[in-house]
């Protein structure tokens, strides 16, 4: 009565919970199988796992839900074999157990991955391209295109060569009404409809491609390919639909000159000055009446009329440049970066010819270019050439002198430093501008070994002698300029001396100058060289409440982050274990750099995480890759991934249990990870010695979607050599039953070998056997692999050496050569019956029988192999009689013990199928 009464109330509380069709009971569920590796891998696996997945840290990245009022739960095994347990049910009674107060808390929540607008859907469509299914519909990838370069244009964000590479393949499936890059038959513009994509939605797109991506181990042009490309069809596109504005060439020209293409932009520049245009309205009327016909004009007034509109075209050509002559500078500036010297050259007279005066810009390109060159004779004739209307020669040019005046290498180093010192002496005497007076300064630093002093003094008679020039006194980047250089001389107590010059009030002798963003970047670089974190972490703490323009502290951020990832790993390699200090203070650091959206290098994640991996906060790791993972191109997150892998098959500084937690992230987070990689960390487990784990690895790789991950048969091969050395009969089972199920593979003479080797290890030489008999009936035949397997299998089978026996003689019938581990697993076959005698005859007869002499691993195995104490020690002592060089040998390798006592001499013996 009262069980009734139990589960009426039961009902009736499901009932005013709003779940009127709820079943007191469901039906059980499965148990997982997963590898017991350690409690630390063991702790933070999740039950919920496939019964064919080990525990894996990446079930942690997904969202709790809520659970049924009436729920079973299931119990999961530690070990692979663990069978299948049955369901306990649960009433919804609440109990409130004494002992639950002690219970850990439930873990953090974990931060979601950061997904740019539209990128998401840019990820659907490029998995519909590779899947070659049906793409995602015009209606989501018109928005997913506008949003996402909208996004990267108003924040000022780089695309990367994967986001450009395949948002250019999105560009044109758009463009092209349906048809991917691979089925255009030729490439073809003006097809774009105007209410998908604006004219001013392109515009947006070649903005943010104008930003050029991080390069990861590939030049510019390699990691910038896609922009280019795709800069070069939206202008094209802009053409087509007459939408071309003179903004639009010259950004174009800006675009190709900074992505390498500056002979490009310089033969579109000459193209578009020189191109044929009517040079008066008779012209245009004279083309109009020919083209009717009605007016027919004399040769000879053609003839005039074509040399009139050459000239006016040569005429506006030259005004153009003097109108336009920046872009001529940015031609110039891109081929020298390049280091073109020839194009350079040529362009240079191409530009004067066309009436671009050598101005100061272009008086700085021409002498800087030389100068990074270390060609000294060529730098000082175009620094010596007069500017035209006596212009000054800019800062930047007086900058590179004094960084060429560093530099070892070039021709007369004497005539040199004595040019560039009389160069800056007069400079002084010529009160130039404060820009330049900036460079003095610094030149007096690092040329003239001033201190702050000296510098000060300079910088008060500057001021006082220029007392009506209210725009020459000194600023912050006058200080910032000083800074640069004493760092760059590892003076780093000049430079803090230099900082406290420009922020102590005047009288304190101080100039009162207000440090910038760029004081505390140079700061923070100065003091991360200098292994002066405290010191560096408060001009971080400076830094964050300035605004950095275009990420420029990025770099020295992730400068600083990594030399405080050295200092936790050095703590950790002295003690075991970083300290809570520094992974905290790496925590505060990570979350305010995160908060400001600033972008992690790859190398710098790499650290971050290899960190966290050593302190076991395998969350803070997961974290990490979900901000920044996402972020990365193909190249970036192959920095990331290679570095994973190593860590894995790093069985000095790795634990097991670190090992599978950092794959287990690295299958979650890197699914693309090459079929390379993957082998690299089944063959690390199995050194290991974990064949369990290494069958998961060669499993996961099996169920892949993409076709271009799953084994071939030389994986197979090699995976089940690896259960030959390390025997794990669960592994060998579910690896024979993925060959069974792989139509790609055919099994083969190797197939079949390594099939044999793994049963043989296993302990199962019966089904080893069964593999020799497949062998031996097929067309293909045994091979010398073939024959070692099988002696090696007859070495433990029951009467083996009848197997063993009959195979031999019909080796010596048939007269084939017999290699020397053919003869050795021979003789262990025969040995491992307790056929000592045989042994021993076989052996001393061996130069005559296959024509040489045995050697350490022929007495080695043939001793392992015996099946007794007695047996193994009156070989040990006829060996040492007939063979006392190479059984010295063999005893020197040492031996171990079995549990029965008898001897294993370490021979090694690798068997290969």
């Amino acid at each position: 009565m009262r069980s009734h009464v139990a589960a009426r109330n039961a009902y009736r509380r499901c009932l005013a919970h709003g779940h009127a069709d709820v079943h007191l009971a469901v039906c059980s569920g499965t148990s997982t199988s997963t590898p017991s590796s350690s409690p630390a891998s063991s702790s933070i696996a999740d039950s919920r796992t496939s019964s064919s997945v080990p525990p894996s840290l990446s079930q942690l990245i997904r969202r709790p839900q809520q659970p049924p009022r009436c729920f079973t739960t299931t119990t999961t095994s530690t070990t692979p074999s663990a069978p299948p347990a049955r369901a306990r049910y649960f009433s919804t009674t609440v109990r409130r157990p004494f002992l639950g107060a002690f219970r850990k808390r439930a873990p953090r929540e974990l931060k979601e991955q950061h997904v740019e607008p539209g990128y998401d859907v840019l990820l659907r469509f490029r998995t519909t391209v590779i899947e070659n299914t049906r793409r995602p519909p015009r209606d989501e990838l018109v928005p997913a295109f506008r949003d996402f370069f909208a996004y990267k244009y108003q924040y000022g964000k780089r695309v990367n060569a994967t986001q450009a590479q395949w948002f250019r393949r999105l560009y044109h499936y758009l463009r092209d009404e349906g048809q991917d890059l691979e089925q255009r038959p030729q490439p073809r513009a003006g097809v774009v409809r105007a209410v998908d994509l604006s004219l001013e939605d392109l515009r947006a797109t070649r903005e943010a491609l104008s930003k050029p991506p991080n390069r990861v181990g590939t030049g510019v042009s390699a990691a910038s390919h896609d922009h280019l490309e795709m800069c070069r069809e939206i202008y094209e596109e802009l053409r087509e639909q007459r939408g071309q504005t003179p903004v639009d060439f010259k950004r174009h020209i800006f675009i190709l000159c900074q992505y390498g293409a500056s002979v490009e932009a310089a033969e579109l520049l000459n193209k578009h000055w020189f191109s044929a245009q009517p040079a008066s309205a008779l012209a245009a009327a004279t083309t109009s009446a020919a083209a009717s016909g009605s007016t027919t004009i004399p040769a000879q007034e053609q003839q005039q009329q074509q040399q009139q509109q050459q000239q006016q075209q040569l005429g506006d050509g030259a005004r153009r440049s003097r109108r336009d002559m920046e872009l001529r500078v940015v031609v110039l500036q891109g081929l020298a970066n390049e280091g073109r010297e020839e194009a350079l050259l040529a362009e240079a007279k191409a530009a004067t010819d066309a009436g671009l005066e050598y101005m100061p810009l272009f008086h700085e390109i021409m002498t800087t270019f030389y100068a990074r060159k270390n060609e000294y004779a060529k730098a000082r004739e175009w620094f010596e050439k007069p500017i035209a209307r006596r212009q000054q020669v800019t800062a930047q040019t007086y900058a590179e002198l004094l960084a060429f005046a560093q530099r070892s290498g070039s021709e007369n180093p004497a005539e040199k430093q004595k040019w560039i010192q009389t160069t800056f002496q007069q400079l002084c005497d010529a009160n130039p501008p404060k820009d330049v007076w900036d460079i003095i300064f610094q030149w007096a630093v690092v040329s003239l070994g001033k201190g702050v002093d000296e510098v000060r003094h300079m910088i008060a008679t500057m001021v006082k002698h220029n007392a009506n020039r209210p725009n020459t006194a000194p600023d912050a980047t006058t200080i910032n300029g000083l800074i640069r250089v004493a760092a760059a001389k590892g003076d780093v107590l000049l430079a803090e001396r230099f900082v406290q010059l420009g922020a102590a009030p005047e009288s304190a002798d101080g100039l009162d100058i207000a440090p910038d963003a760029h004081t505390f970047i140079l700061q923070l670089d100065y003091r991360v060289d200098a292994n002066d974190l405290s010191g560096a972490y408060a001009s971080f703490m400076h830094l964050q409440s300035l605004d950095c323009p275009d990420e420029e502290d990025a770099p020295v951020i992730n400068k600083y982050i990594r030399a405080l990832c050295s200092a936790a790993a050095a703590t950790a390699a002295t003690t075991g274990a970083a300290s809570n200090a520094n992974t905290q203070r790496i925590r505060d650091v990570l979350d305010m750099t995160e908060n400001r959206q600033v972008a992690l290098e790859p190398a710098t994640v790499v650290d971050l995480c290899m960190v966290f991996f050593q302190s076991d906060q395998q969350y803070e790791v997961i974290d990490v890759l979900s901000v920044h993972a996402m972020q990365y191109s193909v190249e970036e997150r192959a920095v990331v991934r290679e570095a994973f892998v190593q860590y894995i098959v790093d069985r000095k500084r790795t634990s097991t249990a670190r090992a599978w937690d950092a794959y287990s992230l690295l299958r979650q987070y890197f699914a693309e990870t090459p079929p390379a990689s993957r082998v690299r960390v089944m063959d690390g487990f199995f050194r290991r010695r974990r064949p369990d784990m290494a069958c998961y690895v060669f499993g996961h790789m099996r169920g892949a979607n993409d076709p271009a991950m799953r084994p071939t048969a030389d994986l197979y091969v090699r995976c089940l050599e690896g259960l030959g050395r390390f025997p794990d009969t669960t592994g060998l089972k579910m690896v024979h039953n993925m060959l069974k199920m792989d139509t790609r593979v055919q099994l083969d003479t190797r197939l079949n070998n390594a099939l044999m080797l793994a049963y043989a290890a296993s302990g199962d030489q019966a089904r080893a056997l069964d593999f020799w008999h497949e062998i031996d009936g097929s067309v293909e035949g045994p091979s010398y692999a073939s024959l070692t397997i099988l002696f090696y299998v007859c070495e433990r089978l029951a009467f083996g050496d009848v197997t063993a026996r009959s195979v031999w003689a019909k080796l010596q019938r048939m007269e084939v050569d017999v290699p020397p581990d053919v003869f050795d697993a021979y003789s262990g076959a025969i040995a491992g019956q307790g056929q000592m005698d045989e042994v021993q005859k076989l052996i001393s007869g061996m130069e005559k029988s296959v024509g040489y002499g045995p050697t350490l691993t022929t007495l080695g195995v043939a001793c392992n192999a015996l099946p007794g104490q007695d047996l193994q020690a009156a070989f040990a002592d006829w060996a040492a009689a007939e063979y006392p060089d190479i059984w010295q040998q063999v005893k020197k390798r040492g031996c171990t013990a079995t549990i029965e006592g008898l001897r294993r001499y370490k021979i090694t013996r690798e068997i290969k199928a």
